[in-house]
C-alpha cells in the first residue's frame, strides 16, 4: 500500500513538473513573438530595432529570452531628436504565475543618448528592470535596480545606487527617483564632485496628443490643464542640503510658467564656495545676511527665474 502511494505521489510529481515544463516552453514562444512583434511595429514606426537571440539561458521553469547585441534608436515621437540605447546583452524573463510582469538583466557596457545630450557609456555591477503590462500590451510600471554604475571614461559620472520606478496611466505619468554615492565629473559650483544622495517624486499631469506638431502638441496638453509637479526634491551635495518642490506649467506662448520653494541647509558654507569659484560676486556675498539657514520661493514666468521680484536668472526660450 505504501508502494502504491509512493509511485502515485513520483507519479503525480512527474506530471506537475511536465505540465510546468509545458507551460513555460508555451510562455517562452509567446515572450518570443511579443518581443518579434514590439520590434516589428516599432521598426514600421521608423525605429532601428536589432538584436541576436542567442541559446536560450533562462532556468528551466523560468521563460526567457538571451538578446546580444540590443540596439534601439527611435522615439522622435516621445522626446525632440528622440533616444537611443545599447547594451552587449539583454536577458527578458517571464513571470510563469504572472506572465503580464518581465524581468530585465543587462550586463555587459550599456550605452544611451536621450535627445541631443551626449551619448553615455556605462558599466555596472547591477542592473536590472521590471516591467508589468497592462490590457493591450501598454506599458504601466517600470521599475530600475542598479548598483555601482560607472561611467566608461575615467572623467565621467559614478553611482552607487539607483532605484527608480515609473508609473503610467491614462492621467499621465509618476516618477520616483532615489540615487547615492553620486560622481559628477565637474565641480562648476565649487561643493564638490561627491552628491551623498538625490531624491526625486514628480509626476505628469495629462499627456500631449500623439499627433501633430510639437509645439500644437504642447498647447493642446496646456489648455487641458496639464502640468508638470515636483512633489520632493532632496539634495545633499558637499555642504548644501537642499529640500525643494515645484509646480509648472506652459504660458499662452508655451514657456515655463510655475513656481518653486527651495529650502536650503549650509547656505552661508555654499555662498562662500561660489564666491571662491567665481559663480557670484563677492558684493553679494557681502550684503548677504549670515546664517545657515535660508528659505526661497520662487517664481518661474517669462523666460526667468524671480524671487521676490528680483530677476536671478533668465531662462532660454523654448523653441517648440
Amino acid at each position: 500500500m505504501a508502494r502504491r502511494a509512493g509511485a502515485i505521489l513520483l507519479i503525480s510529481l512527474a506530471v506537475l513538473a511536465a505540465g510546468l515544463l509545458y507551460f513555460a516552453f508555451l510562455a517562452r514562444l509567446g515572450l518570443s513573438r511579443d518581443l518579434s512583434l514590439w520590434a516589428e511595429q516599432r521598426r514600421q514606426a521608423g525605429w532601428t530595432v536589432a538584436g541576436n537571440f542567442a541559446p536560450q539561458a533562462a532556468e528551466l521553469f523560468v521563460p526567457g529570452v538571451d538578446v546580444r547585441g540590443v540596439e534601439i534608436d527611435g522615439g522622435g515621437d516621445l522626446l525632440r531628436d528622440g533616444f537611443s540605447v545599447t547594451a552587449d546583452r539583454a536577458v527578458l524573463r517571464a513571470d510563469l504565475l504572472h506572465p503580464q510582469i518581465l524581468h530585465i538583466t543587462l550586463s555587459g557596457n550599456v550605452s544611451v543618448r536621450l535627445g541631443s545630450l551626449p551619448r553615455v557609456t556605462f558599466g555596472f555591477d547591477r542592473l536590472t528592470g521590471t516591467v508589468r503590462l497592462g490590457y493591450g500590451g501598454k506599458v504601466e510600471t517600470v521599475a530600475i535596480d542598479g548598483k555601482n554604475l560607472h561611467s566608461t571614461d575615467p572623467a565621467g559620472f559614478a553611482v552607487g545606487i539607483v532605484d527608480a520606478q515609473l508609473e503610467l496611466d491614462n492621467l499621465g505619468a509618476t516618477l520616483g527617483l532615489r540615487t547615492e554615492a553620486l560622481q559628477v565629473p565637474i565641480d562648476p559650483y565649487g561643493l564638490g564632485q561627491h552628491l551623498s544622495d538625490v531624491t526625486l517624486n514628480a509626476a505628469l499631469m495629462g499627456w500631449p496628443p500623439a499627433a501633430g506638431s510639437a509645439g500644437a502638441r504642447a498647447d493642446i496638453w496646456r489648455a487641458a490643464g496639464g502640468k508638470f509637479e515636483i512633489s520632493k526634491l532632496v539634495v545633499g551635495w558637499g555642504p548644501l542640503g537642499l529640500v525643494g518642490q515645484a509646480d509648472m506649467g506652459l504660458d499662452q506662448s508655451l514657456q515655463p510658467d510655475g513656481t518653486a520653494n527651495l529650502q536650503v541647509r549650509g547656505y552661508q558654507s555654499v555662498l562662500l564656495g561660489l564666491g571662491r569659484n567665481g559663480a557670484i560676486a563677492a558684493a553679494v556675498i557681502a550684503a548677504t545676511q549670515p546664517g545657515d539657514v535660508a528659505n526661497f520661493d520662487l517664481r518661474i514666468k517669462k523666460s526667468a527665474v524671480n524671487v521676490d521680484r528680483i530677476r536671478i536668472a533668465k531662462l532660454p526660450r523654448i523653441d517648440w
